[in-house]
């Protein structure tokens, strides 16, 4: 869609290949190329149907009901109390859990592609099975921020720009994701959830067997791109994410519902200081997830 134009104008043209799942697609810093992350390489073309073209999920009906760690955890009163808002099928399932989970897809077949603007494939830069997706390019080009899987946790990763020689920044036990560069290139901000209880750690480990992380306990975490540094800007308890620095490297503008915690589908938009923790909420209207 070009920005120049208004509502009216606008015409919007498809740069996926409509096979499988794809995620997170960002501009190269020139504006001409696009990054993104598809599972259409490794795709069954035998196996999709228009109804459903996305990779199929691991965690079924019958997984659900069979495995009784799963079930606690998508049935837990705790879950229902956190997402009261929702009325989620998790699972494959034909029945809705009264909105008591609400899951993310780490499909492994993922991989990251830069494409032209009319979605022709120019060079596919990651090659293992083990979920490599959220990708972000550094402001001058030369770096690509991802999530991977191929260490066995999903951890961020970095990689130069043709997608040779990657290296692993995070290395605890919990989802790591959504990483993004500061407008000066030195920091990385990126959102993480951190299991510690050993109930917790139980639940996390069985969802990631079914290819799920749980979004609902996500904090917001910056590292300098080399992985020293680490810090936690938030700490809330609460689902927070889309995390991006602003144009200063200072701030970070993200979305939580850390005010409604009791009502996840309302999220508002803040802006919190890196050094002082400081934060503001920038719009005064809800967003309902």
């Amino acid at each position: 869609m070009d920005t120049q134009l208004s509502i009216e104008q606008q015409v919007a043209s498809r740069i996926s290949t409509g096979i499988g799942a794809c995620t997170r697609a960002v501009f190269y810093p020139d504006g001409k190329n696009i990054l993104y992350a598809g599972t259409f390489k490794l795709t069954n073309l035998r196996t999709i149907v228009a109804e459903n073209p996305c990779p199929q999920k691991m965690c079924s009906t019958q997984n659900e009901r069979a495995d009784a760690v799963l079930n606690r955890f998508l049935h837990s009163h705790d879950m229902m109390q956190l997402t009261t808002c929702y009325d989620i099928k998790p699972c494959n399932s034909n029945h809705p859990l009264s909105g008591r989970q609400f899951t993310w897809e780490l499909f492994p077949s993922y991989d990251i592609f830069e494409v032209n603007q009319y979605g022709n494939v120019l060079r596919q830069l990651t090659d293992s099975l083990g979920y490599d997706a959220e990708s972000a390019i550094s402001p001058d080009g030369s770096k690509i921020v991802f999530t991977s899987m191929r260490s066995g946790d999903p951890e961020i990763w970095i990689m130069n720009s043709d997608g040779s020689d990657p290296v692993q920044l995070t290395h605890e036990r919990g989802y790591d994701g959504g990483a993004s560069f500061s407008p000066d290139g030195k920091k990385i901000v990126f959102r993480a959830s951190r299991p510690t209880t050993e109930l917790e750690i139980e639940e996390y480990d069985k969802m990631l067997s079914y290819n799920l992380v749980s979004p609902l306990k996500m904090e917001i975490y910056t590292m300098n791109v080399d992985g020293t540094n680490m810090r936690q800007i938030t700490d809330f308890g609460a689902s927070s994410w889309g995390a991006t620095y602003m144009y200063d490297s200072k701030r970070i503008i993200f979305t939580s519902n850390y005010e409604h915690v009791g009502r996840c589908g309302i999220f508002h938009i803040y802006m919190i200081e890196e050094e002082t923790r400081h934060i503001e909420q920038v719009e005064k209207f809800q967003i309902v997830a």
